[in-house]
């Protein structure tokens, strides 16, 4: 029956519309508003599997949230820890192969018991340290190991890494030093320069004994070797270029490692060449340079120690037990 009614652009426009009216009619206005928006979008998959296969929907955002008012999800962030008021019932901290200054250590373990940084205090600090390599001193291994309370600045520790205790530490002590680590420290160039004995009126009166002229009169040492002994001997055996005479004399220097002050020292020193005993001056002279090496241990400001036992293994270590004074760790 309309086949009669001729199509004019007014009749068009009028059946679009009819069809719009009927659509809107037949459909949830909800659906059709969210048809509407996701007609726009590109194809999205707006589930993801989960545990026990179970479908969840997953948050999709558009530019058309941000017209809408909709805030997008914010970003996962990360805060950095905050040390004024941390508290640790254990802190273990490890380095390996460090290289300071004045010193190389191989292994360096350090831990801390109950450890509050508000308070400034911590129950217990235990050090054990494997191949230390000083200017003046060498060692295989060393421990210390405090008991109670010990108190500490906390602001000194996170601006300056100085572990500063209010009283000092008192520390069980002990150190195990070898004979090949001896020989290498030993026969270094530094420690044969320090060795040496320059020129000048120190030597005055072991040039006199040869007829020599104290201003050109010196002993230049190369060569060195430790050997340990029984009865807690040790033997240094060394060539010595001695001032005018320009020829290396072997020299071997016999001693008791012994305690002086906490801290290693030699006593009842002989110095011998080719088989004679020579020059008890410059004997002396050599074992003062020799203890004043190992003077750090009982002259240093951060640690002060006190050994009361040596003890040496023959061929192999000799080893010290005592305590320590411990004022500050510097990191």
């Amino acid at each position: 029956m309309f086949s009669c009614i001729k199509n004019t652009p007014a009749l068009q426009a009028l059946i679009l519309a009819l069809t719009i009216c009927v659509a809107c009619c037949l459909t949830d206005p909800a659906q059709a508003k969210k048809k509407k928006n996701t007609d726009q979008l590109p194809a999205t998959d707006l589930t993801t599997p989960t545990l026990g296969n179970t479908m969840m929907p997953v948050p999709v955002t558009s530019p058309l949230d941000a017209l809408n008012g909709a805030q997008p999800p914010s970003a996962p962030h990360f805060e950095f820890l905050d040390l004024s008021s941390a508290k640790f019932d254990k802190l273990d901290l490890d380095l390996v192969n460090s290289r300071f200054s004045n010193a190389q250590i191989d292994k360096l373990h350090i831990t801390a018991t109950n450890m509050d940084f508000r308070a400034g205090v911590l129950k217990g600090l235990s050090i054990d340290t494997s191949g230390g390599h000083f200017q003046d001193f060498v060692f295989d291994r060393l421990t210390l190991d405090t008991q109670g309370d010990l108190n500490f600045n906390p602001n000194l520790l996170q601006s300056s890494k100085v572990l500063q205790f209010l009283t000092p530490a008192e520390a069980t002590v002990f150190a195990v030093v070898s004979q090949d680590s001896l020989n290498a420290f030993i026969n270094s160039p530094r420690t044969l320069e320090k060795l040496s004995v320059k020129a000048g009126k120190s030597v005055g009166m072991i040039a006199s004994l040869i007829g020599a002229n104290p201003a050109s009169f010196g002993v230049t040492l190369s060569d060195a070797s430790v050997a340990l002994q029984n009865d807690n001997h040790i033997a240094i055996g060394t060539k010595a270029t001695v001032g005018i005479i320009g020829v290396p004399l072997p020299l071997e220097l016999t001693a008791k490692l012994d305690l002086a002050n906490g801290w290693v020292a030699f006593s009842d020193t002989h110095l011998n060449t080719n088989g004679q005993e020579i020059s008890p001056q410059l004997s002396e002279m050599l074992v003062k340079k020799m203890n004043g090496l190992a003077g750090w241990g009982s002259k240093s400001e951060d640690i002060q120690f006190g050994f009361s036992e040596i003890k040496v293994i023959p061929g192999k270590q000799f080893m010290m037990r005592g305590t320590a004074r411990i004022n500050r760790l510097r990191f």
